[in-house]
């Protein structure tokens, strides 16, 4: 039976509209992805961005998501969220912690070779930050990527995944919105919050190992 490595990590976020109507995001991801029965666990830590910005994740954060030989038979699920921090973390200190959480909820999910994607899987990544740290106020999801596969079919290379709002407005209503809060006209009218996103992330396979 034929088997490849597949290797799964994120690169890059740029950043083309913040959610924040202040200017700059806390933008972190959380992901996850299974084959075969191995996982992995994608966790980065809030990075400051602003309109305009391409940032890179740091290589020493859990940038690759999966990193495992498997059968080109198998099925690769892949989710990943997007999000904006609102309720500031330890990330320094409890950041080691989270990662091992996390890596223990995504392995606990019994996912048989031929499932679609994981409803499991997309629960934890959706919960998990407000569950593991205990805000009662959640962080604003920004995005949500999930994707099935077959081993055998997946493509190497670089790939994006671009978000944003999924709500627009009438333009009339989006400039006055940002006019208000620009110019402070009105404090207690709320002030409409839009994003727009591309991550680049990167497949790298290895055939017949």
């Amino acid at each position: 039976m034929s088997r490849s490595r597949v290797v799964c990590k994120v690169l890059s976020v740029a950043c083309n509209n913040p959610e924040d109507i202040q200017g700059t995001d806390e933008f972190y991801l959380t992901g996850g992805a299974l084959a075969g029965g191995e996982t992995g666990v994608l966790l980065t830590a809030p990075i400051a961005i602003s309109a305009g910005d391409v940032k890179f994740f740091p290589k020493s954060e859990q940038v690759v998501f999966f990193d495992s030989i498997v059968d080109d038979s198998d099925i690769l699920e892949i989710g990943m969220t997007a999000w904006d921090e609102d309720s500031k973390k330890d990330w320094t200190d409890r950041y080691a912690d989270a990662v091992a959480k996390l890596g223990a909820d995504v392995l606990s999910i019994n996912v048989p070779v031929a499932a679609p994607v994981a409803p499991g899987l997309m629960k934890i990544l959706a919960n998990f930050v407000t569950d593991f740290w205990g805000f009662i106020d959640n962080d604003d999801l920004l995005g949500v990527f999930r994707s099935s596969e077959t081993v055998g079919n997946l493509k190497p290379g670089n790939k994006k995944w671009s978000f944003s709002d999924q709500i627009p407005l009438d333009p009339v209503i989006k400039q006055f919105y940002k006019k208000t809060v620009k110019t402070g006209i009105n404090s207690l009218l709320p002030g409409y919050s839009e994003w727009n996103y591309e991550v680049t992330w990167n497949m790298d396979i290895a055939r017949g190992v």
